[in-house]
């Protein structure tokens, strides 16, 4: 998963592009958020999403999915390239659209849920995926901390609790 502003300054990126490029080569899936259409059509963010859309058509990557989250601001003010895609509007009220978000995104790469949740020797597994899902949410089985982690950035979960160091 890369999220470029955490992504670039855990890697000390000092040139976005070459860095921007390289995930956008790796990723399948690409989440446009946005709250406004200059921020989705400003230079580094149309960039993104303009460069994956056309890796989609030219065929370079035929099962690259982009979703839309969007927040004060109606679908039909997308760019027309991004009113084609799949949109979740964010709701205040609605407290599990991450969750309805994660599920859609899990199952367009065609992962599966979990038939049992796995666990470590200190944790429970909360995510109801399995490992491939883009973040783990794990308990403390000793303190009941709620953390996470992410597989696909090839970290694992932590080798003890990181609040009370059950292990």
């Amino acid at each position: 998963m890369f999220f470029s502003n955490k992504s670039l300054e855990q890697a000390g990126e000092s040139m976005y592009k070459p860095a921007i490029e390289s995930a956008l080569d790796e990723a399948r899936v690409l989440i446009a958020v946005t709250t406004s259409p200059e921020h989705i059509t400003s230079e580094w963010v149309k960039y993104e999403w303009d460069s994956f859309h056309n890796d989609i058509l030219s065929g370079l990557k035929k099962d690259g999915r982009i979703f839309v989250y969007l927040d004060a601001m109606s679908p039909s003010a997308l760019p027309r390239a991004l009113r084609q895609c799949q949109v979740f509007e964010f709701e205040d009220e609605n407290e599990d659209q991450k969750l309805r978000l994660q599920q859609f995104v899990v199952s367009s790469l065609g992962l599966r849920p979990s038939l049992e949740p796995f666990s470590g020797p200190w944790y429970s597994v909360l995510t109801p995926y399995g490992p491939g899902a883009p973040d783990i949410d794990i308990r403390c089985k000793q303190c009941g901390l709620e953390t996470d982690f992410t597989p696909s950035e090839r970290q694992g979960p932590p080798s003890a609790c990181p609040n009370c160091g059950l292990r």
